[in-house]
């Protein structure tokens, strides 16, 4: 087999033309390795998933005849974390290591901008998501390219009938399939959000907002902070939890949660369809425009057209068993980054 020097920029072009699926971080060694490739995903808890991003991988590899080595790392015990940060104290490790949420930025100083590969992307995609773009920028230049398995896009599961029959809530005439959302959509805040959920709870059917020690259960919490403009350290890094608006949003999560089943400080996930983000006691109520983060998706407008949405139930406690329940087909943002000589 003949083989050619292989550098990150074609690896990251070839890849970003053939597929958006893969957003990690790529670390780049500072010797180029000719003809071979160390990369690192998460290791996705859905059975068959790792088989199928192989399968996809090692196709590319064979057409760029390139000698693909994949390692799968578990997000238990934050292993894919500390894998990140070791990697980036040792400068050492894997070409190419898939990061989750917000570890892109918070090891930006060890990765070399990506700006040529998004700029491709986008001008042959498009333009991407806010949260994309919060979570793979850094310093106004790309450090990570999206990926797919681990995405912030996190739409949660509803039953469209019973928000209906048991909240009054018409998910269908507010966000019609294919047009615009209507002026009843505008009404869809966190305050009319607690009234639903306390009907619900009433009813027998609570809203399951996971509460746990997870990042998905984070997402949410960050949104509902960000709708009230409240931040627990700004961008400077300066601590803001004393002010009226951290106040507001912890006696509404007061309120909430007592609508909420028992078990919520123990799950991952959410069951429910939040408001758009951005809606606190109006519709008109503006967001901190540095507390902007990955749990900005609409995730009322995804919902709207069907019964339930991709995303799946709770997943378990932050302990998490071995029975693991379904889990969702959601898309991912990790971001490959590549590390600095």
């Amino acid at each position: 087999m003949s083989r050619r020097t292989f550098t990150r920029r074609r690896f990251l072009a070839t890849t970003a033309a053939a597929s958006a699926a893969v957003i990690g971080a790529p670390y780049i060694r500072t010797s180029h390795a000719a003809g071979k490739l160390a990369i690192g995903f998460w290791d996705h808890w859905v059975p068959g998933a790792n088989d199928t991003q192989t399968a996809i991988c090692q196709e590319w590899a064979k057409k760029e005849k390139v000698d693909l080595k994949i390692d799968y790392i578990t997000s238990q015990g934050n292993k894919i974390m500390m894998t990140a940060t070791a990697e980036s104290q040792a400068q050492a490790g894997h070409d190419v290591l898939q990061m989750l949420a917000w570890y892109p930025l918070s090891l930006a100083k060890s990765l070399e901008p990506v700006d040529d590969v998004m700029n491709g992307l986008m001008k042959a995609n498009g333009k991407v998501a806010p949260a994309i773009e919060y979570l793979g920028k850094s310093g106004g230049h790309w450090v990570a390219v999206p990926a797919i398995t681990g995405t912030q896009v996190k739409p949660p599961c509803a039953r469209i009938d019973l928000l209906k029959s048991q909240c009054g809530i018409d998910i269908l005439s507010m966000y019609p399939a294919g047009k615009p959302p209507t002026a009843e959509a505008e009404k869809w805040n966190w305050d009319n959000f607690v009234v639903a959920a306390e009907k619900a709870f009433k009813a027998g059917n609570p809203f399951g907002l996971g509460l746990g020690q997870t990042t998905d259960s984070v997402d949410w919490v960050g949104a509902l902070f960000a709708s009230y403009g409240a931040q627990l350290v700004d961008a400077k890094g300066n601590v803001t939890v004393k002010s009226d608006a951290v106040k507001q949003v912890l006696e509404y999560a007061q309120r909430l949660v007592k609508a909420l089943p028992p078990d919520v400080f123990g799950r991952a996930r959410s069951s429910s369809i939040h408001p758009p983000p951005g809606r606190s006691r109006s519709a008109t109520t503006s967001r901190s425009p540095s507390s902007a983060g990955p749990s900005r998706c609409r995730r009322a407008r995804r919902a709207a057209t069907r019964l339930s949405c991709r995303s799946c139930s709770a997943r378990g406690s932050s302990r998490r068993t071995k029975a693991r329940p379904r889990a969702c087909s959601r898309t991912s943002t990790s971001a490959p980054t590549s590390r600095r000589s």
